[in-house]
Parts: C-alpha cells; structure tokens; sequence
C-alpha cells in the first residue's frame, strides 16, 4: 500500500499529490483482497511489491481472481457441502482455474441455473460410480441405450432411462440414407424440443453425411435456428484389397450451432486457444464389426478416432451426448472414452444388438470384434 501511494508501483502513472486529494483511490485499488484465500493475495501483492506485474494487471488479475473464489466458492457448495479441498480432491479436472473460468460470464449474486446443473451432473455421475449395472468409461462416462426410432423419442423417455438428463448439449446424427428432408426437420425439432424443456443454454449437432447431401442438409440446419459450419473429413483405409480415391474417402460434415444469444457461446467449441480452429480431419477407417453370421453389420461405420476428435472439438468435458442414430456405436465408444456421458439410440434391432455387445466388449478389457 505504501508503494502505491509513493507511485512507485511498476509502470504507475499516479502521482503522490492525487493520492493524497483522493485517499479513497487507495482503499478502492486493494479492494477484493479480502475475499481471497490468503496465500492466494499473499501471492498477488508479492508480484506487485517485486514489479512483476503493473498496477492495471494486478487490477485485472484481482478481479479474475475474486470472480473465480465465487465460482469455487458455489462449486465446493454444490458438489461437498461447501470443503474445496474435498472438491478438488474428488473432481480434479473440473476444479481447475482453466475450466471453471468458462462460467465466468455468468452472474454468482444468487446460484445460476446453468451451474446448478452442471455440479449436479458430476454428482450425480459421481454417486453412480459404484453402480456395478451401469456400463461406464473414461472419468466415469454413462452410457444410456434404447432400441427405438430417434423421431419417436421425446424428453419423458430419456428422463425415464436418465434420472440426471439436463439436455443434450452435443447431438452426432449420421444421416440415414433413406430420411427425407422433412424427417431431417422433425429431427431438429425433437432436439431443439427436449433442450428447451431443460432449458439448455447452448448446444451442438454434427451431422456426417456424403459431400453431395451437404448442401440440401444445411439448408435444412439453417432453417432449424442453427448457424451451420461446413467441414470435412477423409479416411485412411487400411484394407489393401481397397481402392481409396478422393471421391470415396472424402465425406462432409456439418457443425450447427445454437445457443439462447443467437451467437456461438465460448463453451461450444472445445479448442484450445494455441490452436486454430479448422474444418478438416483425417482418419484412419476401424474392423467393421459384424453380426453373428460373419456379414458386415453396418457399411457406412464410423472410425473412433473421427469421433473422438469432433466431440472433444464440439462439446464440454461434462456434456451429455446423444447419438442419435447410433448404428454400431461408434460415437457411443468415443464418448464413452473422451469422458462424455451418452445416450445412444438405434431403431434397427440387429444393428442395437451389436451396439451392445461392441460395447460390453470394449468396456470390459476383451478385444473389440
């Protein structure tokens, strides 16, 4: 305090004279130490008495650091009953500076909705770990199944198989073949429906298709409150009886994005700053699973790795992912190993079959047929 009425912090322009007509500017520069943990502003003040920072970078930092005592603060609330060390002890990667500074733009006044939700979700899948009849994966990841068709499911029968359902805040539907552009439509609409029933704040759908359906597809994304992103994804096959060119091994993926401000919120894409944003991947095709006469079950499965790769990409480490029309269950491996609960849905009864037993199998350290 002394360095600063002196103005002999690093870079300061205040002078002596107008600290001295305004003693208050002194008292209002520290303000917010006091809310902080101790060795936390012990750590701060130490940065600015050596010169490490200025004046206005403590003021920033100060400020970032309060807003995220709220966040623990709440976090540690919600989740042990109000012991952070308990918290971090039993949720570490969510307990990071990193990760909660993604709720900084939201208001700690009283506990918002959206946070409420999201420590619920740990909790609940916390409290399930033990749960020896629940099939689960990476960080203690969920998985949820149905043998139904997509256009029939609605937000009463995802509550009945997931007691801790608060939206869906990625969707990965690989565009059947034989769907109209109405039944794309109602798919939107069933989507947007149950989200706005749990009052979802942002989410996205990933639609994989061929590159000559991407344009009839988007268009019908578009018209669906989405803001549609083009991208695309080539596949490595690494069958030498195969013939790999750019007309078979290129396929188009579609992001659309939709969120309560109309605009893409910070949260829905999961990329870290140091790295561009792009809309390429390359993956290498997976051993198609088969039934149990030897026949190929599904032609047009997904590699794992595409699918790591857009829902580490496309959604929060704590979403809840639906897959819509889960075929063999590739997206439903994938989230299942990147962390993600998922709700996989398959109308076709051998194909859910197999979706079953590849997961049984991957999840229980057997080698996946």
């Amino acid at each position: 305090m002394i360095l600063f009425e002196n103005g002999q912090l690093k870079n300061q322009k205040l002078n002596f004279k107008e600290l001295k007509s305004k003693p208050e500017m002194v008292k209002s520069f520290f303000k917010g130490l006091s809310c902080l943990h101790s060795s936390t502003a012990k750590e701060i003040l130490h940065q600015l008495i050596n010169r490490e920072i200025t004046k206005e970078e403590f003021t920033k930092e100060l400020t970032n650091l309060v807003k995220l005592t709220s966040i623990q603060q709440t976090f540690a609330y919600l989740t042990t009953g109000g012991n952070w060390a308990k918290a971090k002890e039993q949720f570490p990667k969510f307990t990071t500076r990193d990760y909660l500074q993604r709720y900084r733009h939201l208001s700690f006044k009283s506990i918002p909705e959206q946070f409420r939700k999201f420590c619920e979700h740990l909790k609940n899948r916390k409290d399930s770990i033990n749960d020896s009849g629940m099939i689960k994966g990476k960080d203690g990841a969920r998985l949820y199944s149905v043998n139904e068709d997509i256009l029939h499911v609605d937000c009463d029968m995802v509550d009945d198989k997931c007691k801790s359902f608060n939206g869906f805040q990625l969707a990965v539907l690989d565009m059947p073949k034989d769907w109209t552009p109405e039944e794309l439509k109602k798919f939107c609409i069933t989507l947007h429906s149950m989200n706005m029933v749990k009052n979802v704040p942002f989410y996205n759908l990933v639609v994989l298709c061929s590159v000559e359906e991407m344009k009839d597809i988007m268009e019908v994304m578009s018209g669906s409150q989405l803001l549609v992103e083009k991208g695309y994804y080539y596949v490595k096959n690494t069958d030498p009886g195969s013939t790999v060119t750019m007309c078979n091994a290129v396929h188009g993926v579609l992001i659309g994005y939709w969120s309560v401000t109309g605009d893409v919120a910070m949260e829905q894409v999961n990329m870290p700053e140091k790295e561009s944003h792009h809309n390429f991947w390359s993956c290498t095709a997976d051993t198609k699973v088969r039934n149990d006469d030897g026949t190929v079950a599904n032609e047009t499965q997904k590699p794992i790795d595409l699918m790591e790769m857009l829902i580490e990409t496309f959604s929060p480490e704590d979403a809840m992912v639906l897959d819509a029309c889960s075929g063999t269950g590739s997206t439903a491996v994938a989230a299942l190993q990147t962390g993600r609960d998922v709700f996989a849905i398959e109308k076709d009864a051998d194909q859910y079959a197999c979706l079953s037993s590849r997961i049984l199998q991957t999840f229980s350290g057997e080698e996946n047929q």
